[in-house]
């Protein structure tokens, strides 16, 4: 039996969901430009769903936010001026949640930048998708990566400073008891304001601000590998995660 899981929220949930982690300024590091990316708060960042339960707020130990090789990031001089640079990153083997600009002729003067990753856009105006999210696999958290937007701020001197990267997005865990034999497709996400599917991320300021109406729906699609749609459960549990934008 096919299934599609429809979740309504309301409106207080969501404004738990709704602030983005403060990051205490970083110290500068001598040797070069890093940046760095926080692990998730539970009491601003995930909010978790338990049919049938009340709901409670909660991070999965595994909860960890880590730079790729190859990964890149635009930074941006503030205030808002030409020449935003889009940089790759080397992250750190002893620490993946620190990662190196990559050298080379590259160099910050010395004022202040801010930072967006992933490098999704080249705009002060950066334009966030929530569209597209498929978890592949019953309570895996890997696609959430692909929709982490972030932001920092930092004074660059002597080309060495860190931009400590803070979420602009928050992230839904759904678990739905399961007391028989099921094949679950997606779940849906509605609310009485509704659920962005876009945002809009201001690369100065950091804010988020979305356009919505009610009947805004956000679909998270399931599946059980790449070339198999669905997620079969028996008699236990689905666990999902979906990503929405801090602010709604």
């Amino acid at each position: 039996m096919k299934k599609s899981v429809i979740i309504a929220l309301g409106t207080a949930m969501l404004l738990s969901c709704a602030c983005a982690k403060v990051v205490e300024t970083a110290p500068v590091i001598s040797d070069g430009v890093y940046a760095s990316v926080s692990d998730p708060v539970a009491d601003n960042e995930l909010c978790e769903i338990t049919a049938d339960e009340d709901l409670t707020k909660a991070i999965s130990a595994d909860f960890k936010f880590t730079f790729a090789t190859g990964d890149k990031l635009n930074v941006f001089p503030v205030p808002e001026g030409d020449g935003v640079l889009n940089s790759e990153i080397v992250p750190d083997t002893k620490d993946p949640s620190s990662a190196k600009f990559k050298s080379g002729s590259f160099t910050l003067n010395d004022q202040t930048y801010s930072a967006v990753y992933p490098a999704f856009s080249n705009n002060y105006s950066a334009e966030m998708s929530f569209t597209g999210q498929k978890q592949i696999g019953n309570n895996t958290t890997n696609h959430l990566s692909a929709f982490d937007y972030s932001w920092a701020k930092a004074d660059i001197k002597d080309n060495a400073g860190t931009f400590a990267l803070s979420h602009r997005v928050c992230w839904i865990k759904i678990t739905v008891k399961v007391t028989d034999k099921r094949k679950f497709t997606s779940i849906k996400l509605s609310a009485n304001e509704g659920i962005a599917n876009t945002a809009t991320l201001d690369a100065v300021t950091g804010n988020v601000s979305t356009t919505r109406t009610s009947s805004d729906v956000l679909t998270l699609s399931l599946a059980a590998s790449k070339d198999k749609a669905g997620i079969d459960v028996n008699k236990t549990s689905l666990v999902a995660y979906v990503t929405i934008p801090a602010g709604i």
